[in-house]
């Protein structure tokens, strides 16, 4: 416990070396995390070193950077509540400090305790000595004030410290353990986890100064603490949100795989969806593959309504390639049936627009699996139209969008990129999606082209709606594909000669040549058996579709050589 004299001689200074020393040991730690990634991690997977050594190797490389990632937000949690410390044991030491200055102005005599005495003989600026008891008593009471701040302050840093430490290696879940000491030392310094970006925090403007105004120690506890907040916020820039958002998903399956057998139907679901889409990311990686996991949200159903339905389809979104320093951008977004579980065949589908695109330009690249909506379920329930004729989706998808598009573009625009060439690529109902995100912005969505492909309709009838000009509006239709013309009733854009989707030729788009058939070939390479889905983290030649989506989001139309220029319908 401390008392008056404690108080008063403290040096809370002196906290700041200890808090300056864990602050150093955090650097280094992040240093060393560095250092392993780029020179171990990357370099075993780049090495593109395969078979059973290869994958024992990155068994044992993982965990231990994973450690090394605990020990350093850990250290980090540490040094946040030195800081708490020196905050709060200086604030309460300077107000006793102010009030024992206050007394002896008063001509107050202040005992080592923490006791007045009063002067031998009035002093001539009180009328009586009631006066005078009267101030001394307030500063008593003051004097009780600063001593139970600092008391209640040393008595939460010191169980918040008993907390941390090196034992958190030897949990049984030492990022779960991570995240409640980052949880603990963000309370300490003041944050409300309900109030997660602030109140009046909304657009990713709005977001992005936020951020930026936070030392780079809160920014790290909050990854750690709030992952599941932090990594959704879009204008947060994509290293940190792929660093929340990897914590959160080694955490999740940590969480799963504790309860071995004990699992429930849909946690059992939930790890296996998580284990695919980790195993993914590290076979991307293994490829020499940079990955970005910009978002993730996992089942998060209680077990009744989950036992009411399929449960929650999840949402994740995947970048190849850094989209802050991208001088090529491209969106992809799902359509109807994308789920979490299903998620992986989204990656595919970009990584190939990335290989496809990186073909054809010299600069950096980013394309990017967007699940960031809830997409219809089905095409047809009971033989009548399901999900995917319902406009809802599409509305509720389409704000989604816009906010990662904005937030896209504020990050670009702090990484110093803000030319970057942004293309969205939309399939089925994704087109959908897209054509009521740019209805909502108002004409104004700052992209620069839209493909769409198999498209049931945009919501708008002509390319010119969309707010970026017709000429920047893509569209392609492979034979046997059924959608465009099964959907555009629901979805199309109506005239006077009916509802008009994207490859009809009175909707006003670039109408592109494509190879495949039926309604899922967009994306295929020319392997040997002409299948999207054979060995997928092998890229070999683009087909036609794919090539032509490329050519796009290169930007290379215009380009002088007609090899770089997308092939039209009847052209």
């Amino acid at each position: 416990m401390v008392d008056f004299a404690q108080l008063r001689d403290a040096k809370p200074d002196e906290l700041d070396g200890a808090w300056r020393s864990w602050r150093k040991l955090v650097e280094q730690l992040e240093q060393a995390e560095d250092v392993y990634r780029d020179k171990f991690l990357q370099g075993v997977r780049k090495a593109r070193w395969n078979g059973q050594d290869a994958e024992a190797a990155l068994r044992t490389l993982v965990p231990e950077q994973e450690r090394i990632r605990v020990a350093s937000g850990d250290a980090s949690s540490v040094a946040s509540v030195l800081n708490s410390a020196q905050a709060k044991f200086k604030a309460a030491q300077t107000k006793l400090l102010n009030y024992i200055g206050e007394a002896q102005m008063r001509y107050l005599k202040v005992g080592h305790d923490g006791s007045i005495d009063f002067p031998d003989a009035l002093p001539s600026a009180y009328s009586d000595w009631d006066q005078l008891k009267k101030i001394a008593a307030g500063i008593q009471q003051q004097f009780v004030q600063a001593l139970k701040e600092a008391n209640a302050a040393d008595q939460q840093i010191a169980a918040a410290l008993r907390g941390l430490g090196p034992s958190i290696l030897g949990a049984k879940n030492p990022l779960a353990e991570l995240r409640n000491d980052a949880k603990t030392a963000t309370q300490l310094a003041g944050f409300d986890p309900n109030n997660l970006p602030p109140k009046g925090t909304k657009t990713p403007q709005q977001v992005a100064a936020w951020w930026k105004s936070l030392p780079e120690e809160q920014r790290h506890l909050l990854m750690n603490a709030y992952p599941e907040k932090i990594g959704w916020l879009d204008g947060i820039p994509s290293e940190d949100r792929n660093e929340a958002n990897r914590t959160r998903l080694a955490a999740r399956i940590n969480q799963l795989e504790e309860k071995g057998n004990n699992l429930t139907r849909y946690q059992h679901r939930d790890l296996e969806r998580l284990l695919k889409l980790r195993d993914a990311i590290s076979t991307y990686e293994s490829k020499g593959q940079d990955v970005y996991l910009l978002g993730l949200d996992s089942t998060i159903t209680t077990q009744s309504e989950y036992d009411k339905g399929d449960g929650s389809d999840g949402r994740a979104i995947v970048a190849f390639g850094n989209p802050d320093t991208a001088k090529h951008t491209g969106v992809y977004v799902p359509g109807t049936t994308e789920n979490l579980d299903k998620f992986t065949g989204s990656m595919n589908r970009a990584f190939n627009l990335n290989q496809a695109t990186s073909q054809l330009t010299g600069g950096p690249v980013s394309t990017i699996a967007w699940l960031g909506y809830d997409a219809p379920n089905n095409v047809f329930d009971h033989l009548l139209p399901g999900d995917a004729a319902v406009p809802g989706y599409a509305i509720r998808g389409g704000a989604q969008l816009n906010s990662f598009v904005d937030g896209l573009r504020v990050a670009q625009n702090d990484a110093g990129d803000a030319g970057s060439h942004l293309t969205l690529v939309g399939h089925s109902y994704g087109s959908t999606v897209i054509g009521e995100a740019a209805k909502q912005h108002d004409g104004r969505l700052p992209v620069d082209d839209i493909v769409v492909a198999g498209s049931p309709g945009m919501h708008v009838a002509h390319a010119g709606d969309l707010g970026i000009g017709a000429g920047h509006v893509w569209a392609e239709k492979a034979p046997g594909d059924p959608v465009p013309l099964a959907g555009k009733v629901f979805h199309g854009g109506w005239t006077l000669h009916g509802p008009q989707v994207p490859s009809d030729e009175g909707f006003g788009a670039n109408r592109l040549d494509t190879d495949g058939h039926g309604h899922g070939e967009y994306w295929r390479d020319n392997d040997i058996t002409g299948r999207e889905d054979r060995d997928p983290y092998t890229f070999r030649d683009p087909g036609l579709s794919l090539r032509q989506q490329a050519k796009v989001i290169a930007g290379t139309y215009g380009d002088q050589d007609p090899i770089n220029n997308p092939t039209l319908v009847n052209n």
